[in-house]
Formats: C-alpha cells, structure tokens, sequence
C-alpha cells in the first residue's frame, strides 16, 4: 500500500467519524421518535380491536403514525377524542 493510499483511508476514516458525530443526535432522535410511532401504532390497533363495538376507531396511516410518534399518547389520546367529536 502505498503512502497516498494510507492518507486516503485515514481521511476516509475521519470523514465517516466527523459524519457519525454529526449526525448522531438527529439520528436519535429519529429513531426514538420511529420506535414511539410504532408503539403508538400497535396502541391504536389493539384499542380500534376494543373500542369497535362503540364504533369508535381511528384509521391507521402514516399521518396517524406520524401525530403519534410526534406527541406520544396525547396524541393518540386526541386522534381517539377527534374521532369521538366527529
């Protein structure tokens, strides 16, 4: 391997450390907020499977899953008392 390949890789090396660094907030969040809508998600079935006797459920899609990795169980609690309004 030759000098030049040597300094490449380590600058490759620090490019992709400087990236991590960066990034390894927003991707934590990300991820939390994903793992949160997911939760949210399964939440929202389960209760649609309870409340459907009431006729009382919330369509699950993307824009649900999106105010429910948002804002947590206020969120899905407001879906569910929107529904109820309407």
């Amino acid at each position: 391997m030759t000098p030049s390949q040597m300094i490449y890789i380590m600058i490759a090396i620090c490019v992709v450390f400087m990236a991590v660094i960066l990034f390894a907030k927003p991707l934590k969040m990300l991820l939390k907020m994903s793992a949160q809508a997911a939760a949210g998600m399964a939440a929202a079935y389960i209760l649609n499977f309870i409340l459907s006797p009431l006729s009382l459920s919330i369509g699950i899609n993307l824009l649900n899953a999106l105010v429910v990795g948002i804002l947590g169980l206020p969120g899905l609690l407001s879906l569910y008392i929107i529904q109820a309004m309407l």
